[in-house]
């Protein structure tokens, strides 16, 4: 009979952990969650800033190239003068 009463006394203890282990679990994934969703815009953002320094990055290097070709005209004008001078 005693071991009958244990049953139930057990069964209750065992319910009441599962509860806890429940509630922790789900404490958990709210965190995880969250700590998701936060990552998830700090990527977003990141990746959009990333994506404006490609496009800076991009026009910085058009620019370069057409300060080289103006120089390269430059260059090539001044032979010019010195060629008809000499003329």
């Amino acid at each position: 009979m005693d071991k009958n009463q244990d049953l139930p006394e057990l069964m209750t203890e065992m319910l009441i952990k599962q509860d806890r282990t429940n509630e922790i679990l789900e404490q958990f994934m709210a965190v995880s969650v969250k700590q998701w969703e936060q990552q998830t815009k700090f990527n977003e953002r990141f990746f959009d800033k990333l994506e404006k320094l490609e496009r800076i990055l991009e026009k910085l290097i058009l620019l370069e190239d057409r300060i080289k070709h103006l120089e390269d005209l430059e260059e090539r004008v001044s032979k010019i003068e010195s060629l008809l001078r000499a003329s």
